[in-house]
């Protein structure tokens, strides 16, 4: 079935009230879930973030920080943060916390992702 999410029905209404938020809650292009992580690695990325802690409007900063980020799984979210890697701000985004930087990412090689958490660790692309 094209529409298994019933998507359409929030988008059709003989009154003409749509229900976007409701649709776009629904709604994901890319069914896999996946965390967003800043890498924090240069200067400007950690300017970035700081102006994120603290931005009225952050579309912009947002925007900005595209270019520090990698999507991983949720399982290997998991598994940087059981080693206690991962900082959260606000309880939406999530940084590499900086003092891991060169333990973990390496930017010819991507970010470093432990196999366990308690064991052997392995490389993301």
């Amino acid at each position: 079935m094209f529409d298994y999410k019933h998507i359409m029905e929030y988008l059709s209404s003989d009154t003409a009230k749509f229900k976007f938020e409701t649709a776009a809650m629904n709604f994901q292009i890319i069914e896999d879930p996946t965390k967003t992580v800043i890498i924090p690695y240069n200067m400007e990325s950690k300017q970035l973030i700081e102006e994120l802690k603290y931005a009225e409007y952050l579309s912009t900063t947002l925007r900005k920080l595209q270019l520090y980020t990698v999507s991983i799984f949720e399982d290997e979210f998991e598994k940087l943060s059981s080693k206690g890697v991962i900082l959260t701000i606000n309880d939406i985004y999530h940084i590499l916390n900086p003092s891991y930087v060169k333990e973990y990412y390496n930017q010819d090689r991507g970010l470093f992702i432990p196999e366990s958490s308690d064991g052997g660790d392995g490389l993301f692309f």
